[in-house]
């Protein structure tokens, strides 16, 4: 941080859930800035639902730069009040458009993606720099024709996520299982029923623990494990700080999603020592080296993301993966980092 260098950052946001990548990415920014001197303003639109309200907010805090993290209603009125404030708009781009195909309705769904990405690339070219938490999106986007795109990943609290004592016994499951963790929501987005489809092909020896999830499809997934014979079992939501438990007792962690920019939970696990076995997506590339410290399935079969499974469960395999997950975190996704060029970014702006 330059000495003496602190301003007023109003952050905002149009959906701001209990969990979620997003929220998560938005409150270690507001950790770490905080920590660094940083006044930051979280408004978001669960608080702030009428413009009114939300504009006489920002006129109040009166800040020195506006960050915006989502493309919606919320973040719209944020770039045009910077504008009009001439005060620099970063965007941080957490989300692909392909998110918001599993919650449309009739629409042919390859011209709602066109649209989806053509309204971003409007949204995210008028902020003054963008960032982006890794270096496949930071790819995907340039051949979009995204502009002034700033590379700085996402940070997790590596105290806090570390390898814990906890055991597939104190999960209930036996020492000889191999047990697989899903952590994360239930949208359809997260594709959790390509992970029973792939439980299907494992055999009996293989457990698949899904923690969190307690919204819609829930139902729908668990009717859909029936035929796995318990080997499936769903726990709900836990505290944050009862998750490194989680991760450390299981053997591999799974994911399905093929949405992912950078997800927080294949972090995490990584961190706790816990390999990944992920479909390919741009958040699964940027920290999955294939054979090394996880593997990458095909995200079109499920089939492919048992195999995978099947084969990172080998004898031996297992420790040296996790070795390499936790190393590979700690060296390029502390939440300090993070901060660091969070605030090295905002220098260059104001």
């Amino acid at each position: 941080m330059r000495e003496g260098f602190s301003v007023k950052v109003a952050m905002l946001t149009d959906t701001y859930d209990a969990i979620g990548g997003t929220e998560q990415a938005i409150r270690n920014s507001i950790k770490v800035l905080s920590d660094l001197g940083h006044d930051v303003r979280l408004i978001h639109s669960r608080r702030y639902y009428k413009i009114n309200s939300f504009l006489s907010h920002l006129q109040r805090f009166n800040p020195d730069l506006i960050h915006v993290h989502t493309p919606g209603p919320l973040g719209n009125v944020g770039v045009l009040y910077g504008r009009a404030r001439e005060i620099p708009v970063v965007g941080h781009f957490h989300s692909l458009p392909e998110v918001r195909l599993y919650f449309g309705g009739g629409f042919e769904k390859r011209a709602v993606l066109a649209l989806g990405w053509r309204l971003m690339k409007v949204f995210y070219n008028s902020c003054d720099v963008v960032v982006v938490p890794g270096r496949e999106v930071r790819r995907m986007l340039r051949a979009r024709g995204f502009k002034d795109l700033c590379v700085i990943p996402y940070g997790i609290d590596l105290g806090i996520f570390r390898e814990a004592a906890a055991t597939k016994v104190d999960m209930g499951f036996d020492e000889d299982d191999v047990l697989l963790l899903y952590v994360g929501q239930f949208r359809k987005d997260k594709r959790v029923d390509v992970l029973l489809r792939a439980m299907e092909m494992l055999d009996e020896r293989f457990k698949l623990l899904l923690v969190g999830g307690n919204g819609r499809g829930r139902r729908g997934l668990q009717r859909l494990s029936q035929g796995l014979d318990g080997r499936a079992v769903f726990h709900g939501a836990v505290e944050n700080h009862m998750l490194p438990g989680f991760y450390s007792a299981a053997d591999l962690y799974v994911n399905a999603s093929v949405s992912e920019t950078l997800g927080f939970s294949m972090i995490e696990a990584m961190a706790c020592g816990t390999p990944v076995v992920a479909a390919s997506s741009p958040g699964a590339r940027e920290i999955i080296r294939d054979g090394w410290n996880g593997f990458l399935a095909d995200p079109e079969s499920p089939l492919s993301l048992a195999e995978k499974v099947r084969v990172a469960a080998e004898d031996g395999r297992l420790s040296v993966m996790g070795r390499a997950s936790r190393d590979f975190v700690a060296e390029n996704y502390p939440l300090e980092r993070m901060g660091e060029e969070l605030d090295s970014l905002y220098a260059s702006l104001v």
